[in-house]
C-alpha cells in the first residue's frame, strides 16, 4: 500500500531534513572550551506522554525546501511552519498546521500558504542522540507520528523540547542535527481554551 503524505506534511518533512543553519536560540546546556574549540551541548527533553506540553502556537524558524525538477532546474524555496495544537485526547493531540512557502530561500518574496488539520500521536520516549560539528545533543525525545485528521496515513517524526519547554526541535529520524527545524512557542493555552 502506498503512503500518501499531504503537501503541508511533506513541507515539514522536507524542511526538517533540509534546513540550513537551523537551531538558533539558546542551547539548554552549557558550552565548554577545549584547545580553542567551543563545544555546545543541547539538552532535549521528551514529554513522557504529557501532551499538554505541546498545547499552544508554535512557529518554526525559516527552513528551506529543495524543489527538484522545476522548470529550468532545481529551485530552493523558504518555508515557515506554524502548529496550533488545541486538544489532547489520550495519546494524541490535534490542531492545525499552516505552512508558508516563499519564493526566496530566506523566507521573503511572494508566498503560498497551505493548511490542514493534523494529529500528533505519542509513541514512546527515547534517548536523544546526535552531533553536528561541535554541537552535541543529549537527553530524551518523543517518538511520534504526525498525520492529517481523518486519514490513516502518518509520518514518523522525533521531537525534543528545549529551553524549559519553550521550544521543540523536529527531525524525521535520529540523530538530531543543528539543521533540524526549531519551533518556538508563541502562545500557550490549556486544552479546551
Amino acid at each position: 500500500m502506498k503512503t500518501h503524505v499531504t503537501r503541508a506534511l511533506a513541507l515539514i518533512v522536507s524542511a526538517a531534513m533540509l534546513q540550513a543553519c537551523g537551531g538558533g536560540g539558546s542551547t539548554g546546556g552549557g558550552g565548554s572550551s577545549t584547545a580553542g574549540t567551543t563545544i555546545t551541548t543541547i539538552t532535549l527533553a521528551g514529554s513522557n506522554g504529557d501532551l499538554s506540553k505541546y498545547l499552544g502556537t508554535w512557529v518554526s524558524d525559516c527552513g528551506f525546501k529543495l524543489n527538484i525538477g522545476q522548470v529550468g532546474g532545481n529551485a530552493v524555496t523558504g518555508v515557515v511552519n506554524r502548529f496550533v495544537f488545541t486538544t489532547v485526547s489520550g495519546s494524541a493531540i490535534t490542531g492545525v498546521l499552516t505552512s508558508t512557502e516563499y519564493t526566496a530561500f530566506d523566507c521573503t518574496g511572494s508566498s503560498t500558504i497551505s493548511s490542514q488539520n493534523v494529529r500528533l500521536t505519542y509513541v514512546s520516549n527515547l534517548l536523544a542522540t546526535g552531533s553536528t560539528g561541535t554541537t552535541f545533543f543529549t537527553g530524551t525525545a518523543d517518538s511520534v507520528t504526525v498525520g492529517q485528521v481523518g486519514s490513516s496515513s502518518t509520518t514518523s517524526m522525533v521531537t525534543g523540547f528545549r529551553d524549559s519547554f519553550g521550544k521543540f526541535q523536529l527531525t524525521p529520524s535520529l540523530p538530531f542535527s543543528t539543521a533540524n527545524m526549531v519551533y518556538t512557542k508563541q502562545l500557550a493555552f490549556t486544552s479546551g481554551s
